[in-house]
């Protein structure tokens, strides 16, 4: 559900929108990102990580978060996911590479 919302989504507004979006609504504040977030952001996109697998990553960042530190905010800065944001790519690409292969 999340990856057909992104694709409708990616056809109005751009990567950095959408992942700004997405991690504000994740975070439950703010509208914008800072400037070194948003550098993550453009790394991403310049990596080609698909902006669903972006979003895959933060959410699963922030829910692993908030079961091993219930009622603590998760952070706020996007360089503590971008572990979690590599880890999914990785996954989508080994998904990928099993699909095509018999």
């Amino acid at each position: 559900m999340m990856a057909t919302m992104a694709l409708r989504q990616a056809r109005r507004v751009g990567y950095l929108e959408l992942v700004t979006d997405f991690f504000t609504g994740l975070q439950g504040r703010g509208l914008m990102l800072s400037p070194a977030d948003t550098e993550w952001v453009r790394r991403w996109e310049a990596r080609g990580i698909p902006v669903e697998v972006v979003c895959r990553g933060l959410q699963g960042a922030v829910e692993a978060h908030q079961l091993l530190r219930p009622g603590v905010p998760p952070p706020h800065r996007l360089s503590y996911y971008a572990p979690a944001v590599d880890e999914a790519f990785r996954a989508a690409r080994e998904k990928a590479l099993g699909r095509r292969d018999p």
